[in-house]
């Protein structure tokens, strides 16, 4: 499920944050989940803004745009 308070969603991505680098990551969920990590639906990965001053890592694979 995923960790937004309020969203019943399925979780589809793992979101980290790296305080040292004001780095926010975005992965795809693997077999292992860290307890220091937050799982996030699809819908709620694709609006996450990280803070102000951070930047946003996305890592997820996506899908080729042309077959």
């Amino acid at each position: 499920m995923c960790s937004k308070p309020g969203c019943v969603g399925r979780g589809a991505a793992i979101l980290a944050y790296q305080y040292e680098e004001r780095r926010a990551l975005l992965a795809d969920v693997s077999d292992e989940i860290s307890p220091h990590v937050y799982l996030l639906c699809s819908g709620c990965a694709e609006r996450l803004r990280p803070p102000r001053g951070w930047v946003l890592d996305d890592q997820r694979n996506k899908p080729a745009v042309f077959a």
